[in-house]
């Protein structure tokens, strides 16, 4: 069985970003899920927020309405990215195509990342827990959010395209394996009919 590329993953998403503005918009569900994550004190003390995978920087621009952060959307398809900022060139959304097994962000400078709706299409999971860390600062936030089950996640993905068929949300009992390898503080971990969450936090020592 071959695997898709990153370049066929891109391919795939860039094809399917002319429509994706307008069909994703987030939902009030969506909209009070993000805001339940973490306080308002804390998204109002500043910093850069990671849009991990964030397509058209739906959730960064929905913040940025709000918190004074500075917000840099991360996606390897370039089409997406586009999409956004053609829609919503709001001046605290950066926008850049990367891998996000190799993120292009020095150790330590990130406050906050979030992972929405996007983390079963990272190919190596355990790598990008590893440079989430990595780049965060002590203290920081790393939130893989979905507004749905684990579950439905998967067979939503097992019945879609080839490309993202093998695209799977693993169980929490990988993420707390993760976890406890790399050092996570385990803030909070759920998985049920109206979400999936992982929240770590980078230890402050």
């Amino acid at each position: 069985m071959n695997l898709p590329t990153l370049n066929t993953k891109e391919k795939f998403f860039d094809d399917l970003s002319p429509d994706w503005y307008r069909e994703n918009i987030l939902t009030l569900r969506e909209q009070e899920l993000i805001q339940s994550i973490l306080t308002p004190s804390e998204l109002s003390r500043g910093g850069i927020l990671l849009d991990l995978g964030g397509g058209t920087g739906r959730l960064s621009e929905y913040l940025a309405t709000t918190y004074p952060l500075s917000y840099l959307v991360l996606d390897i398809s370039l089409g997406m990215l586009r999409e956004g900022r053609e829609h919503s060139p709001h001046p605290s959304l950066n926008r850049v195509q990367s891998d996000v097994h190799r993120l292009p962000l020095p150790d330590e400078t990130v406050r906050f990342i979030f992972s929405f709706s996007s983390f079963p299409h990272f190919e190596r999971k355990e790598e990008v827990l590893r440079e989430c860390r990595r780049v965060l600062v002590p203290g920081g936030s790393f939130v893989i959010l979905h507004s749905c089950s684990r579950e439905e996640i998967n067979q939503f993905h097992l019945a879609h395209s080839p490309v993202i068929s093998g695209d799977h949300l693993p169980q929490l009992e990988s993420f707390r394996q993760w976890g406890e390898k790399l050092k996570w503080t385990q803030k909070r971990m759920e998985n049920n009919q109206e979400l999936f969450l992982v929240h770590f936090i980078k230890p402050e020592v």
